[in-house]
């Protein structure tokens, strides 16, 4: 009786239920998968890099960064949410915070910031806060040149309101060759033109100036009435 020769056929292979489709993960995709994250973080850190190197160029600056890791380039670097930090020549804090950071190179000193905020370190516990809406800032000379509107605000009571003017970052001196309006504790002031020592509390303006002083509130003069009869001691 012949025996039956075994079957050669392939079992065959399963079968994707309807409307799905299965795909073989080979070592590739788990490699692409695993570096893809990374890469992402890397080009992250690599404009930050580049974006700040101009900060850390010379050897005085407060500023402290290896600028041997920075890499340099042509193109434009866009920041969201910088944050600039330094010293003036007394070694007192000042800070720069935006919503957004242009530069048009790496190398450039000149950077453009749009929603930017200072906060200046006056001494003896006082502060200024300066915010605009748009403005550039100079690293070389830390100076920050405000466009459009600014509003100024000091600690101890001092508030201006202008449009257009020059931050002096280390000598806390700002001018401007607009009309600006403020307030402080004695009184109101406007002028053409303006040049205000943040630091030593002195300002100067031009032009249409005018003044509105407003006196101290005097203590109230205590109540006239029968001085009180001394006590007669019992005998």
């Amino acid at each position: 009786m012949p025996m039956a020769e075994p079957s050669l056929s392939k079992p065959p292979l399963p079968q994707s239920p309807p409307g799905q489709i299965f795909r073989v993960t080979t070592a590739y995709d788990r490699y692409v998968a695993f570096m893809r994250p990374a890469l992402i973080l890397l080009a992250i850190a690599s404009a930050g890099l580049s974006f700040l190197w101009p900060l850390f160029v010379e050897k005085d600056s407060s500023f402290v960064f290896n600028r041997e890791t920075m890499q340099r380039g042509e193109r434009e670097v866009r920041v969201l949410g910088p944050i600039y930090r330094g010293t003036d020549e007394s070694n007192r804090l000042f800070s720069i915070q935006a919503d957004e950071a242009v530069q048009t190179s790496p190398d450039a000193p000149r950077i453009a910031l749009t929603g930017l905020k200072a906060n200046m370190d006056l001494g003896e516990g006082r502060t200024a806060f300066v915010a605009a809406e748009k403005g550039i800032y100079d690293t070389s000379t830390e100076t920050v040149e405000v466009v459009g509107p600014m509003h100024l605000e000091t600690s101890d009571g001092y508030s201006l309101e202008g449009t257009g003017a020059m931050l002096d970052l280390k000598n806390k001196i700002i001018t401007s060759d607009q009309p600006v309006e403020g307030v402080g504790p004695l009184g109101q002031m406007r002028g053409d033109r303006i040049t205000l020592d943040v630091n030593e509390q002195k300002a100067v303006l031009e032009g249409a100036v005018k003044m509105k002083t407003i006196p101290a509130k005097s203590q109230p003069a205590p109540r006239e009435g029968r001085a009180a009869m001394p006590k007669k001691e019992p005998k």
